[in-house]
């Protein structure tokens, strides 16, 4: 997650360092997941904060809340994650004492 100070959208207005940023991230194999505006005002909306990642398929929900605290929305994700058991061990060993 992060705050990029330039808006995602790809559009005509984003300078060198966005593009190349944006071209980084298909060179990386990364998927932003949030694709709504992070920050609104009167006369602008942009999408300021994002989440990135290379395993797309496990993010179930992830979106924007108005929040009045910031200037900002706030910006979740839900993943859905399984980590799988590792099944018990036995050792057996011999006190020949």
């Amino acid at each position: 997650m992060g705050d990029l100070n330039f808006d995602y959208k790809y559009g005509k207005s984003l300078s060198s360092n966005s593009v190349h940023f944006i071209e980084n991230l298909f060179v990386y194999k990364q998927k932003h997941v949030i694709d709504s505006p992070t920050r609104v005002t009167a006369t602008t909306t942009l999408l300021l904060d994002i989440t990135l990642t290379s395993a797309s398929d496990k993010y179930v929900q992830s979106g924007v809340v108005s929040c009045a605290l910031s200037d900002h929305y706030m910006v979740y994700t839900v993943v859905n994650y399984h980590q799988s058991k590792v099944p018990p061990r036995t050792v057996t060993c011999r006190d020949y004492k």
